[in-house]
């Protein structure tokens, strides 16, 4: 399972879910459609996890 296209797609958005607090929106999806593709191709968590806090979507996000 853990290697399918689907279940790592999956796992990105329930992380970015996590990481930012709150449902994914517009705003956080074309950072979860660059991280789903990298993470799909490499499936590292570590480097998941450190793209996300660089990511726009967490480092600008609004307060909910």
């Amino acid at each position: 399972l853990a290697g399918m296209t689907e279940v790592r797609e999956c796992f990105v958005e329930s992380y970015l879910q996590y990481a930012n607090g709150h449902e994914p929106d517009s705003q956080m999806k074309p950072d979860q459609e660059a991280l789903s593709e990298h993470f799909i191709e490499n499936g590292d968590i570590r480097e998941l996890a450190a793209s996300v806090i660089k990511a726009d979507s967490f480092l600008y996000r609004l307060d909910r």
